[in-house]
């Protein structure tokens, strides 16, 4: 039984490493020919493997393509640093709102710096593109739920902030969400577009920071009142 179950997880390593080589290839190929010129067999040779292996491990090019973009929204757009529980205290929210800017911004300039991962990222953004003007409903749709995650857990935060007094209780947490997170694919479309504009992108990271930080700027509270936690 030892070494059944040692071999087990020995081809599970064995798959996980080749999935992850599968899709390394895939954005490679997609940067260099674009998606719709590029197939299966095409990204099992480009990974050092047979042309039949990625039909293995993915029934279609959309299934890999939705298994890429979910992991672009965990790791590229760091949503993973928003997932904040319904008790989270709202400084914290604030902070890890912060730290989500700063690490999601360093990490598409970072993707630029290597030539490897310079190709990989743009299969990425490549990628992107497809899935919104492609007639595929199931890339369109995998895209806009990991929009929305982000736009979710940007709400949700800034929601925690306003409910402990951190942000103004006026403040739009669904409209400021949405702009935000906008912001940031405006901003990384544009890097990738014109990656000699780095500086003048940071200046616009920092204006986004800004007007951010306005949300912080308290009114008066009326006479008798003052500003107090509020339910979610």
């Amino acid at each position: 039984m030892p070494t059944a179950i040692k071999n087990s997880r020995s081809q599970e390593e064995r798959n996980a490493i080749a999935k992850a080589k599968l899709c390394e290839a895939a954005l490679e190929l997609f940067a260099l020919r674009g998606y719709d010129s590029t197939s299966l067999a095409d990204i099992g040779v480009r990974a050092g493997y047979s042309r039949s292996l990625a039909q293995y491990h993915f029934a279609n090019k959309t299934q890999l393509g939705e298994l890429l973009l979910e992991d672009m929204g965990n790791r590229d757009l760091q949503a993973h640093v928003l997932k904040l529980p319904d008790d989270a205290d709202g400084q914290l929210a604030w902070q890890q709102l912060e730290c989500h800017l700063d690490e999601s911004w360093q990490n598409y300039r970072s993707m630029l710096d290597g030539s490897d991962s310079n190709l990989a990222a743009r299969g990425e953004m490549i990628l992107c593109v497809t899935a919104i003007f492609s007639s595929d409903s199931a890339l369109r749709e995998k895209l806009k739920a990991v929009s929305q995650v982000l736009i979710q857990r940007v709400r949700h935060a800034l929601q925690l902030c306003i409910r402990d007094g951190v942000i103004r209780a006026d403040v739009d947490a669904s409209s400021v969400a949405t702009f935000y997170t906008s912001s940031i694919w405006g901003l990384v479309n544009t890097l990738f577009a014109e990656p000699d504009s780095k500086e003048h992108l940071n200046e616009a990271v920092q204006t986004l920071k800004n007007f951010m930080n306005t949300l912080r700027q308290h009114s008066p509270a009326p006479p008798g009142q003052s500003h107090e936690k509020r339910e979610l």
